[in-house]
């Protein structure tokens, strides 16, 4: 092997190496420290496998770009039986809402203990999502959020006042308050809300998130 090639098989091992002492240094460097000697005896670090796709969300879209006040969607929403809180209408309007024309997702369903926390834990930070993230799960796009509360009663066994958090990406009022979606039953009937994401140290191990898989 020409020493030219070889720079070019070590360069492309930068930045992963960057990652992994950036993590083994870090505030979760006891968890990364117990994976890297699993990797190293060639034991199966991520076991993604034991995390079951709950179903696949199906959406033929019905947003228009052109509807700018999303009626469309608050029908599409009501006819569904599916109530939006007040602050929920307004994270709609006031967060870009693309275009789109249908889509499938996997869906997956667990809770933070699954992901090894047994004790109350963050939201963001190196709380839930980016543990999940770093099992290879991502975040859901607002449709697929939208599109899980109408069919909520598909895919959740829900209970009345228990919390199914979206695991979206933060979105922000006018009044820039950050939060994120959760579907619960509220009355009898399924409720589409927000909750501040101000939620560290809160999040309980036995709570449940949904994620999407690729």
């Amino acid at each position: 092997m020409s020493k030219h090639s070889t720079q070019v098989t070590l360069s492309g091992f930068k930045g992963p190496l960057n990652q992994l002492m950036e993590n083994l240094t870090g505030p979760d460097h006891v968890r990364w420290s117990d994976l890297f000697k699993k990797f190293l005896r060639k034991e199966e670090v991520w076991q993604m496998n034991r995390f079951k796709v709950a179903g696949i969300l199906k959406s033929n879209g019905f947003i228009d770009k052109h509807d700018k006040d999303y009626k469309v969607f608050f029908k599409a929403l009501s006819a569904s039986g599916c109530a939006v809180t007040e602050r929920a209408r307004q994270a709609i309007i006031d967060n870009y809402l693309p275009q789109y024309r249908g889509f499938e997702e996997k869906i997956i369903i667990l809770s933070p203990r699954e992901l090894g926390f047994n004790e109350p834990t963050s939201y963001f930070g190196f709380g839930v999502c980016k543990r999940a993230q770093e099992y290879g799960f991502d975040l859901c796009f607002i449709p697929t959020a939208l599109e899980l509360a109408m069919q909520a009663k598909t895919f959740f066994d829900l209970e009345e006042s228990k919390m199914v958090y979206i695991a979206t990406d933060v979105v922000r009022d006018s009044a820039e308050n950050r939060s994120v979606f959760g579907i619960q039953i509220a009355n009898g009937k399924v409720e589409f809300c927000t909750l501040s994401a101000e939620l560290d140290s809160k999040i309980n191990p036995d709570d449940t998130f949904v994620f999407t898989r690729t």
